[in-house]
């Protein structure tokens, strides 16, 4: 789809790389630029075969597949030198990056400088909490991030203390939106060959994602968690079944077919049918669905429950997404070199056929410097061993 769009990555950790994820398994020409020792995640655990080498790093892999790499230190002279004049000859739609506000400027990269270069390019800037107020200079890690913009204090039981989510969901829900962001400014540059500064901040990002618990403040009320409940109506909660747990709610169908489900005539009762009114005989209830849950197999639970059209669901680890029929039948994941990887999140006709490996550090030094740049041989030894690359 972007086979002729080229973005050049300088950021590190996870959301840049996973902005620049998604725009190159779409196609686009991603050269990511990193420091002669490798970027940051090339030494994140768990390593493919269990062996620590900066080329095997799991995470590494995941978030830089169809890209090409170079090393460069930009904080030199002559790597500062290097990067303008790739961006000159890529001539790139976009530039990512995420060492936080005016890391870039204090070494002449700023968008002004970028722009002079080459006046349709973007800059996609990714940070903590954006480029501009008083915490812009804050760090923060990803459990900070979810602390801070809010996504902790509504995840948990209300009687215990906050909880972070497992994923890293507060940089990839980053990533996704600078993503959202490239693609539009993509589009401004093609219809107006005009670049612009993006300032993406984590913070902002994940606050999006507080829904009503964001909005019932705006009305004055303070919404609290729910843990394993819904935050409206009964059931709709998590509970233990045989091999694991389910997620139960007594809708779209009707009540008599969940007592059906769980064959017990005794919840098929007039004063259950309102959903209003359930959560008063909750006592009565929740023994009846739990006593037969706790009998049955989550996959049974499940299918039993939707041929019903009762969604039920039940909680998936890895193992069991990686066996689903639903997945498998989508050919969500994709097999690139040895590994299996989660695709994309869309399905797109005209994305790119074939997918390829996250690159090995430096791989495509030659190809960069040699046959686009034009340095010399001896350039490119010399600037390895002074460390520039």
């Amino acid at each position: 789809m972007f086979k002729d769009i080229s973005v050049i990555d300088l950021s590190t950790g996870i959301a840049g790389p996973y902005c620049t994820k998604i725009l190159s398994d779409l196609g686009a020409n991603v050269i990511k630029v990193e420091p002669p020792e490798g970027e940051i995640t090339r030494f994140s655990e768990p390593y493919y075969s269990g062996d620590v080498d900066p080329n095997k790093s799991i995470k590494f892999s995941f978030l830089n597949t169809n890209k090409k790499s170079i090393t460069l230190d930009l904080f030199t002279p002559k790597g500062n030198s290097l990067v303008k004049n790739l961006i000159r000859t890529v001539k790139p739609y976009l530039i990512v990056e995420s060492y936080g506000p005016e890391v870039l400027d204090k070494i002449g990269l700023d968008f002004n400088t970028i722009k002079s270069i080459n006046g349709f390019t973007s800059l996609i800037s990714i940070s903590n909490f954006g480029s501009t107020g008083p915490y812009r200079s804050y760090k923060a890690h990803e459990m900070n991030i979810q602390a801070i913009s809010g996504l902790m204090s509504i995840t948990g039981e209300p009687d215990l203390e906050p909880l972070i989510a497992g994923a890293d969901i507060a940089q990839l829900n980053g990533g996704q939106v600078a993503a959202l962001s490239a693609l539009t400014y993509m589009f401004q540059a093609m219809t107006t060959s005009s670049g612009t500064h993006s300032d993406v901040s984590l913070m902002e990002a994940n606050m999006d994602l507080l829904e009503n618990w964001m909005l019932g403040q705006f009305q004055g009320e303070l919404m609290p968690r729910r843990g394993k409940q819904h935050q409206s109506g009964f059931p709709s909660e998590v509970y233990p079944c045989a091999d694991g747990y389910v997620s139960v709610n007594a809708s779209p169908g009707s009540w008599s077919e969940l007592a059906e489900l769980m064959e017990a005539p005794d919840l098929d009762r007039e004063e259950y049918y309102e959903r209003s009114s359930r959560p008063k005989y909750r006592d009565q209830i929740e023994p009846l669905m739990t006593d037969w849950l706790t009998q049955n197999n989550k996959r049974e639970i499940f299918h039993g429950a939707q041929k019903r059209r009762l969604a039920f669901s039940y909680i998936a680890n890895a193992r069991d997404l990686l066996e689903s029929d639903q997945l498998t039948d989508r050919n969500f994941f994709s097999t690139i070199g040895p590994n299996t990887h989660p695709g994309t999140p869309f399905k797109i006709r005209s994305s790119i056929a074939e997918n390829k490996e996250a690159p090995g550090l430096g791989e495509h030094n030659q190809e960069i410097y040699k046959d686009l740049l034009g340095l010399s041989k001896d350039d490119i030894l010399s600037l390895s061993a002074e460390k520039v690359i």
